[in-house]
């Protein structure tokens, strides 16, 4: 699009983090709100039409309305999500929103701008829809999607409500270091979050005719296709351009990329390769509690587990299961604690493990700086030998802390504390086996960086009756089944852990006891949305591949399995992983992923004119017998169905009646090539 000193949605208006500084924007809070009501000014600015509806779960909609309306027509609907985990990056989320409301600044343009010859007038026979979704991100309330999940309940009006009260009495998990007060439960926060956004509408003078609160936004069977753009979380477009590249001469020592691209390699100056994703994953999510028993300190028995979930996504074909636990915390059951401190007579140590913050799904487990799995190991290694030599090592395994950022998280802090009861200094501990050989060699397998110091602050452990908290994210592609990945967990994880602690069959009861959150096989998106978008990138002169997402996403959640829309899903390269300060794209990648966007959306909605324009001539003319084209969403009829179809009366009052003016805008659109994108 050639338009651009007109547009009021720009990159720098949204992505200006050029520090890397981390980003907290919170679901709910009042940095999340902030970004929400930016996002709400510019697309109020772009055309007059459009309106805003705000829903009870928070989910935000701008519609710009179609020029003629079928009838009991659906929407077109682009969009994602925009608050963070904790300390997460700038472009997840984000770039979605930003590409949903540049198809909208498109979309308006091309309506407008009808005499450049670039263009064809585009006229939308459908509402076109911005959709921010609520709380995707599962930080504040151990769940994912909670926006999105609502709008596949919002189609039965009672499951719906009672789908909205069981969510606003989720608990509210933020910690006493968040910017934003803990408030309980989801719906105290929302309560909170709405004033935010009054005092937001205030503040930026906005047209409050414009914005209204609604109990939804839209329900799943109103979609006919819906899309998303998001960065890709695996790096496997930044690889591939990476490559490609190497494979041209431009950079033959990019062939050695590992980890993340290097940044020394300037990927802006490559060709970029976009994602069409053919299949969204959907985690299967669930909390372990680990208890103590007289021969098992629960923490030990914990780090067991944790290896042997490595294990089990590392010794996976094709990485076919990608395994975490996020949280790894010592609780005391009953919630009683006490609070030590170093003094004349007692000593401590604190190990603290330093990791990659990333995303669960996105990354590969070979490529993981997970400082839970770096801790368990040392924990292990820990154990054996205070056991076998507790002269040398007199040493107690205290308590083990991890600052949660959600459930799809890869840790990257571990903090261990260690009782030492003898006087000897802790220079003595750091030349035997465990501080001078095994956590180097620690530090070197899972490239993490341990400190290990003298703990002079005050700390808290369980008072009595220590038990850990784990949590479990697993990602199964197309390769495992929800069956196939559980019966995996049970026997190479659960069992085996049980071995390591030589427990028994009878003794099993109650030591790891393991309850199931969420599951879900991975979701496939439209073949149909796929082609058209490989075919919009082949026009562009854009490279493109095709490749599955672990990671979940709105689009998949908001359409329920047996609605009848399409959804699809693109990704533009991204380094250094994704949910961390370092998460980077580059402004020419970010382009050409917005416009191939917005290109596929608008070819989208040119067929829609097209089928419309069919069904208005099928209304005064017998058809053709060769006739064949789209119906909806991309379904191929043939003649002998449209023909009964159309006697049949089925598209009666499809198409409103138009005025000589209307017909001709209508033939001069649709009677040419196919639509110039």
């Amino acid at each position: 699009m050639n338009n651009s000193e007109k547009r009021v949605i720009t990159y720098d208006r949204f992505f200006s983090n050029e520090a890397s500084q981390p980003i907290n924007r919170i679901a709910y809070s009042k940095e999340d709100a902030l970004y929400k009501l930016e996002c709400i000014k510019a697309m109020l600015e772009i055309d007059d039409r459009i309106q805003i509806t705000i829903d009870k779960i928070g989910n935000i909609c701008a519609t710009l309305p179609a020029k003629y309306h079928l009838v009991n027509s659906k929407h077109i609907v682009a969009g994602s999500h925009t608050d963070s985990v904790r300390d997460g990056g700038q472009f997840d989320g984000c770039l979605g929103v930003y590409s949903a409301m540049k198809t909208l600044e498109d979309i308006t343009t091309l309506e407008k701008d009808v005499n450049q010859e670039d263009y064809k007038r585009l006229n939308m026979y459908a509402d076109y829809k911005v959709v921010i979704f609520a709380c995707e991100e599962s930080t504040r309330f151990n769940m994912a999607c909670i926006g999105s999940s609502y709008i596949s309940k919002s189609d039965d009006k009672d499951e719906s409500a009672k789908y909205l009260e069981s969510l606003m009495a989720k608990k509210d998990c933020l910690k006493e270091s968040d910017a934003e007060p803990n408030q309980g439960t989801l719906g105290q926060a929302l309560k909170v979050y709405r004033q935010y956004l009054e005092d937001g509408f205030n503040e930026l003078n906005l047209d409050r005719n414009r914005i209204t609160f609604v109990d939804t936004i839209l329900s799943s069977n109103e979609i006919d296709q819906l899309f998303e753009c998001h960065i890709e979380q695996s790096q496997q477009l930044a690889k591939e351009q990476i490559r490609r590249s190497a494979m041209y001469g431009k950079d033959p020592s990019a062939t050695d990329f590992t980890m993340a691209p290097d940044k020394s390699i300037d990927l802006s100056q490559t060709d970029t390769i976009l994602g069409a994703v053919t299949a969204i994953g959907k985690p299967i999510r669930g909390s372990i509690v680990v208890n103590s028993t007289p021969d098992n300190n629960p923490i030990v028995t914990a780090a067991n587990l944790i290896k042997h979930a490595r294990e089990l996504g590392k010794n996976s074909p094709n990485d076919s299961i990608r395994t975490s636990v996020p949280q790894f915390d010592s609780a005391d059951k009953n919630g009683k604690y006490k609070t030590l401190k170093s003094d004349d007579t007692h000593h401590y140590l604190k190990i603290v493990c330093t990791g990659e913050s990333n995303h669960s799904g996105g990354t590969p487990m070979s490529e993981r700086r997970d400082s839970n799995v770096a801790m368990s190991e040392l924990l292990t290694h820990l154990d054996q030998d205070i056991k076998t030599f507790p002269s040398m090592y007199p040493l107690e395994i205290l308590s083990v802390q991890t600052p949660i950022y959600g459930m799809n998280q890869i840790q990257d802090n571990t903090v261990l504390y260690l009782a030492r009861s003898d006087t000897r200094s802790l220079d003595f501990l750091q030349r035997t086996k465990i501080f001078s050989t095994i956590i180097p060699a620690l530090e070197s397998i899972y490239h993490v960086k341990f400190e290990v110091g003298e703990e002079s602050e005050e700390f808290k452990v369980p008072a009595s009756d220590p038990i850990v908290q784990l949590q479990i994210d697993m990602r199964q592609n197309g390769e495992a089944t929800i069956e196939t990945t559980m019966d995996k967990f049970q026997k190479e994880v659960i069992d085996a852990t049980y071995m390591d602690c030589q427990i028994q069959k009878k003794d099993k009861t109650d030591l790891i006891e393991f309850t199931e959150t969420s599951k879900g096989n991975p979701i496939q998106t439209s073949k149909v949305l796929c082609d058209d978008f490989l075919a919009v990138c082949k026009k562009m002169g854009v490279n493109c591949i095709s490749l599955q997402s672990f990671p979940g996403h709105d689009c998949a959640v908001a359409l329920t399995p047996t609605a009848k829309g399409k959804r699809f899903l693109i990704f533009v390269p991204s380094i250094h992983g994704s949910h961390n300060p370092e998460e980077q794209t580059w402004e020419k990648a970010v382009n050409v992923g917005t416009s191939a966007f917005s290109n596929l959306i608008i070819y989208r909605a040119q067929c829609l004119s097209r089928q419309a324009y069919n069904h208005m001539v099928m209304k005064q003319f017998e058809p053709s017998p060769n006739m064949v084209y789209e119906f909806g969403s991309g379904e191929i009829i043939s003649p002998d169905e449209e023909k009964n179809n159309f006697y049949a009366g089925k598209y009666e009052n499809k198409i409103p009646e138009l005025n000589a003016k209307e017909k001709n805008e209508l033939l001069e659109q649709l009677s040419g090539d196919e639509p110039i994108l």
